[in-house]
C-alpha cells in the first residue's frame, strides 16, 4: 500500500509522459516526488490526516516547464541549430553538432524589431521615458538591439506577435517602486526563483519588462 501522500492535486488535466497513462486528473506527491497518478476518486482515497488536498480544477499541468514563454529576438537565435532531441549518446551529439557546424556558413542574428504605432513621435517619447535610449537615427536601443517605430496607418491590435520588450536592470524592486511613484500602470510582477520581473504598460499598450537576474540565474 502506498504511504500517506503529503499532497494531492485533483480535478485537473495532467500530462504524465507515461505511455500507459498519458493523461490523468489527479496526482499524489510524497517527499517532493510523484507517488501516484490516476482518477480523482482513486487518488483522493489515498488521503491521510496530514495530506494537503488541492482543488486544481481549471488548471493544466505539464512536466518539465517552469516558465514556457520566449522572447522573439533571443528565441529565433536559440531555436536554430542541431536537433538533439532524440540523440542517444554523447558521440551522437558530437556528430550532429559537427554536421550542423559544416552546414551553417554564416551566423544569424536579429538586431531590431519594427513596431507599427498610430503616432510614432509620441510613442518614441513615451518609450524613452520608460528606459529605452534614442540613438539619434530615429530608433530606440535596448542593449545591442533596437526598436524602430513606423506609422503606416496602424491601429491598435488585439493579439500582437511581440508580447513585450525586455530590459535588464540591477533591481526589479527599484523599478517597481519608481513605476508606482510615477503612476505608471503595472501589468504584472513575477518573483521567480532566478528572476524578478516587473511588467508595465507603455504608450499604445506596449508592454515593457524590467527583469532582474538573481545570483542563481543561468542560461544553462
Amino acid at each position: 500500500m502506498l504511504p500517506q501522500p503529503d499532497m494531492i492535486l485533483w480535478g485537473s488535466r495532467i500530462r504524465t509522459l507515461d505511455p500507459d497513462l498519458p493523461t490523468c486528473s489527479a496526482v499524489a506527491v510524497k517527499d517532493g516526488l510523484v507517488a501516484a497518478t490516476g482518477d480523482d476518486d482513486t487518488i483522493r482515497a489515498l488521503r491521510g490526516p496530514g495530506t494537503r488536498l488541492i482543488d486544481a480544477r481549471g488548471i493544466a499541468f505539464v512536466p518539465g516547464l517552469t516558465d514556457s514563454h520566449i522572447h522573439p529576438l533571443m528565441g529565433t537565435i536559440r531555436t536554430q541549430g542541431a536537433d538533439l532531441f532524440d540523440a542517444t549518446s554523447l558521440d551522437d551529439i558530437r556528430q550532429r553538432l559537427l554536421v550542423e557546424r559544416e552546414r551553417v556558413e554564416v551566423e544569424y542574428d536579429i538586431d531590431h524589431v519594427v513596431l507599427r504605432v498610430p503616432d510614432p513621435p509620441r510613442t518614441h517619447d513615451g518609450l524613452t521615458e520608460l528606459g529605452l535610449s534614442a540613438d539619434g537615427d530615429g530608433r530606440l536601443t535596448v542593449g545591442d538591439k533596437s526598436v524602430a517605430l513606423t506609422g503606416d496607418g496602424a491601429a491598435e491590435g488585439e493579439n500582437p506577435l511581440l508580447n513585450h520588450i525586455a530590459l535588464l536592470v540591477d533591481s526589479g524592486q527599484e523599478q517597481l517602486d519608481e513605476a508606482r511613484r510615477r503612476g505608471i500602470e503595472v501589468a504584472e510582477v513575477r518573483d521567480a526563483a532566478n528572476t524578478f520581473a516587473v511588467f508595465v504598460w507603455g504608450p499604445d499598450r506596449i508592454k515593457l519588462e524590467y527583469v532582474e537576474h538573481k545570483p542563481t540565474f543561468s542560461l544553462v
